[in-house]
């Protein structure tokens, strides 16, 4: 069996959720080495995920203007720090020490990260992907120098079983397709309720790993958008995937949000396959 395929293989198998902790993160440590974090009461609401460094990601979510980085060993905060600006925020990527926010209607803010406790002035573009859909996630692209943009629903088309990604140059300013692929066949029954929520690159295996929580599909597509493993994930540690985020190990961190059960926003890691 492959790694990836014995990584996906994981997320299926688990049981057993953590304890919720509203004021202070706390880390649960599973058998099989899963960790299962449960978040502070501001990052109830986690939407986006971006490695910050071999053992911290960036998060954010919906609806503030802040980036917080978290350790993805006990899920403590490590940093805040507020961009401005309003809206409805999908996704997150950091190139090079750069912080790229994208909205659902497809504003792109940058900045670079800051210190705790600082506020930066953004720089903010209008990347046009509105247009053509609502967008619900954004990484790094296989390109140096593009973002992926991830859409939830087609404008005009619908998305049973679609998928549609953009690309941006980052210097240009230009939107182009990257990916616009019928799944239907690939996923099967899965097709069900597909809604993508969070994507990122994955460098170190060349995939895309995307989540969609309304049906709790967790995907690997190659460059071509080839569905190559697919897995459900399972229901009482995933309520609501909404961030995807690959540590440069290889490990595979989850962010859930609280979901309509209540409680506290989660992350979940998943060790590197051996």
């Amino acid at each position: 069996m492959s790694r990836a395929a014995l990584a996906l293989l994981l997320l299926a198998s688990c049981t057993g959720s953590p304890a919720s902790n509203e004021a202070n993160a706390s880390a649960n440590s599973e058998a099989d080495g899963v960790r299962v974090i449960a978040l502070p009461e501001s990052l109830a609401e986690i939407s986006g995920l971006a490695v910050a460094s071999p053992t911290s990601l960036f998060a954010h979510d919906d609806e503030q203007a802040m980036v917080r980085e978290i350790s993805v060993e006990n899920g403590r905060i490590l940093r805040s720090f507020r961009f401005g600006g309003r809206g409805d925020f999908e996704g997150i990527a950091a190139p090079d020490g750069r912080i790229f926010v994208i909205t659902s209607e497809g504003m792109l803010s940058s900045f670079a990260a800051a210190a705790d406790g600082a506020t930066v002035t953004p720089e903010t573009v209008d990347t046009g992907a509105g247009e053509q859909c609502e967008i619900e996630g954004l990484s790094l692209a296989p390109q140096p120098g593009r973002l992926l943009i991830l859409c939830k629903e087609i404008r005009g088309r619908g998305n049973r079983g679609r998928l549609l990604i953009l690309a941006w140059d980052i210097a240009a300013r230009r939107l182009a397709p990257f990916i616009d692929a019928d799944l239907e066949e690939a996923l099967g029954e899965n097709r069900r309720g597909f809604a993508p929520s969070s994507i990122d690159w994955d460098a170190g295996r060349r995939r895309i790993v995307i989540v969609s929580a309304r049906n709790r599909l967790l995907l690997e597509l190659d460059e071509r958008g080839r569905v190559t493993n697919q897995r459900v994930l399972e229901a009482l540690r995933h309520p609501q995937a909404e961030g995807v985020a690959v540590m440069p190990n290889g490990a595979l961190a989850i962010a859930d949000e609280r979901g309509d059960s209540g409680g506290s926003g989660r992350l979940t890691v998943y060790p590197t396959a051996r």
